[in-house]
């Protein structure tokens, strides 16, 4: 075990050897490549409606990026809150790794911020590498957990709505998203009942803290998220951005997504025109918000460059 440890920190952290550069290329390549594909698309779909219609279109409520900020900083700053519960962090000396793990797993590829902030912790926190992994791993699982029963949950709220035909209907590999989902979350769920005891080295009060703060955290975000997009678009009823959390939800369950913020606006995108709403005040919507994703990303990781380096040990 604590070999498999060793190994796992030893490939994140060496540099030279020619097998980590060349699969380092590779991800690079595939990264670049799907971004530009996602770029293309969407700049097909806005020319379809027409760049300046899009252009004046945007959204104008200050509400709306004043709710941007705060959806953006929220997760970072609340896995602060659960880090800190375990290590004793300091806000100062760590917020910034939050930061930066936010724009790896958004911005880069799903987890790859996890095994950042993996070696990050192994660098500079006075715990061994097996107690750490175990941390981050409980975590995980804990956030998984309530992530895919909130899913489950939202496709209950679609089927029974009888708008289950829109989600299938928009993109046919919903249903295999769907399915994933359901059988994923059950899974979880039913492991996480008979083998916690096994799977988690969090003890039963810490890890039922951890829980419900993913939990709230994701209730709170999906609720902005919706009162974010309500602002623009008031008369589009909630039951029509609820189609598009659950779209939206089901998407981020697939594992190792390039740069989800893109790509979820990107979906979003594809659906506006199944709804019965100004097709180019929601592709203008959805632009702008993963705009100031990239903007974001790209902000943050310059920013936290100049602490990237630097080793907070005893933080």
């Amino acid at each position: 075990m604590k070999l498999g440890f060793k190994y796992i920190s030893g490939f994140i952290s060496s540099k030279n050897k020619p097998h980590l550069k060349f699969k380092k290329g590779v991800l690079f390549i595939i990264r670049v490549i799907f971004f530009g594909f996602i770029l293309v698309y969407l700049g097909y779909k806005v020319s379809i409606i027409g760049w300046n219609d899009v252009l004046m279109a945007m959204p104008k409520v200050p509400s709306f990026y004043l709710l941007f900020i705060i959806i953006y900083f929220t997760q970072p700053i609340l896995e602060f809150i659960v880090y800190r519960l375990l290590w004793k962090l300091s806000f100062l000396n760590s917020i910034h790794i939050f930061l930066r793990k936010r724009v790896f797993n958004f911005g880069v590829i799903d987890y790859f911020g996890d095994l950042f902030f993996f070696n990050w912790a192994c660098n500079n926190l006075n715990y061994s590498n097996v107690h750490i992994f175990s941390k981050i791993k409980d975590v995980n699982i804990l956030s998984g957990l309530s992530s895919n029963l909130l899913t489950i949950f939202l496709i209950a709220l679609i089927f029974f709505s009888g708008q289950i035909d829109f989600v299938l209907s928009s993109n046919p590999k919903n249903l295999s998203y769907i399915i994933f989902s359901i059988l994923i979350g059950l899974i979880m769920l039913l492991v996480f009942i008979f083998l916690n005891k096994y799977l988690l080295e969090l003890s039963n009060k810490i890890a039922a803290i951890v829980f419900s703060i993913h939990t709230l955290r994701l209730l709170f975000l999906t609720t902005l998220q919706m009162l974010q997009w309500t602002l623009v678009l008031p008369e589009i009823p909630l039951s029509s951005w609820l189609l598009f959390l659950t779209a939206n939800m089901l998407v981020t369950r697939v594992p190792l997504i390039p740069n989800k913020d893109l790509t979820l606006s990107a979906l979003n995108v594809s659906l506006a025109g199944y709804i019965n709403a100004d097709i180019t005040v929601l592709t203008a919507l959805f632009l702008v918000s993963g705009a100031l994703n990239q903007f974001f990303n790209f902000f943050i990781f310059f920013i936290t460059s100049f602490n990237f380096n630097k080793s907070n040990h005893n933080i």
